[in-house]
């Protein structure tokens, strides 16, 4: 089924003067509907204007309405809400089919690693998409890799020089621009879902040290609603393709190669060399007694 503000905005965005009769005939509906649909996207923000000959469209904006996306049945977004992961949770609880997105527009409470505060200001991408990949817990790190590796490479062929810093942050020139987080539930060894927060600054910035924003490489000619649904389906490619795949196409855009890394993991305190990743997404460090320390889990920073 065609949703009616999806088709009105292709329609509006072609250019030109569109009449509320033809689009009232290829929706079919009345044109009082049309207009009922007309003045709920002028209240929601887009520039629409009524002429003698019908509507058309003055000025437009980056939205996420779900109207903005592919399917926008799989889509649930709030003006505003404490974490787009704890909707998500209740969503795939309930059943929700793979490729659920739960998207805000400003998030009060979103998470990092560690329960940390990862603030997300208007104009940014908050979202949590929902998968059941129907593989074992052992491959749950494929789903955050697989996020991280699908991002960096759609930013780079937007010309923005991204890179990967394990396990789950995405920087530009020294800026970090994104972050990703993974919730999973399992039964025995199996997963269940598997969801993956995803939070990208694209037109804005939260106001903590060594933040940017992709409008600082892009001059704003990103679109929200098309960089996430380019990143969720070449992600669900990846993930078809197996492990390897995800852990040769991470590798090639880290950041981290050859660089001296410290990482903490529970009190535990690694320095070395950053040199790759292993089977299941661990942290590979060479240490300056030549040992090769795989990291699992923990906080990676950069040295100098």
């Amino acid at each position: 089924m065609v949703n009616p503000k999806r088709l009105i905005l292709t329609r509006l965005r072609e250019g030109g003067v569109i009449s509320g009769q033809e689009l009232a005939r290829e929706l079919g509906v009345s044109r009082v509907a049309v207009w009922k649909h007309i003045q709920s996207l002028v209240e929601r923000g887009y520039g629409i204007m009524s002429t003698g000959g019908g509507y058309v469209l003055e000025e437009d904006g980056d939205f996420v309405y779900p109207w903005e996306f592919s399917n926008p049945e799989l889509v649930h977004w709030e003006e505003e809400t404490g974490s787009t992961m704890d909707l998500a949770r209740e969503r795939a609880a309930s059943g929700a089919p793979a490729g659920t997105v739960v998207a805000a527009e400003r998030q009060r409470a979103g998470r990092g690693r560690y329960g940390r505060r990862w603030e997300t200001p208007p104009g940014s991408i908050a979202a949590t998409v929902v998968w059941r990949p129907g593989v074992g817990l052992d491959r749950a790190w494929e789903v955050l890799f697989g996020a991280g590796a699908a991002l960096a490479e759609v930013l780079r062929e937007q010309g923005v020089p991204a890179v990967l810093h394990w396990p789950n942050d995405v920087y530009v020139e020294g800026k970090k621009v994104a972050g990703l987080l993974l919730e999973v539930l399992a039964e025995h060894t199996r997963l269940v879902w598997a969801s993956v927060g995803i939070g990208v600054n694209v037109h804005s910035r939260p106001e903590v040290p060594e933040a940017g924003a992709l409008d600082e490489w892009t001059g704003g000619r990103i679109r929200r609603v098309e960089l996430l649904e380019e990143v969720i389906a070449r992600m669900r490619l990846m993930l078809g393709e197996g492990p390897q795949v995800v852990r040769a196409r991470w590798r090639r855009v880290c950041g981290l190669w050859g660089k001296r890394v410290v990482v903490e993991e529970h009190g535990k305190v690694v320095r070395g060399v950053a040199e790759d990743i292993g089977r299941r997404g661990e942290l590979v460090v060479r240490t300056p007694e030549g040992q090769g320390v795989r990291v699992v889990t923990g906080v990676c920073t950069v040295e100098g």
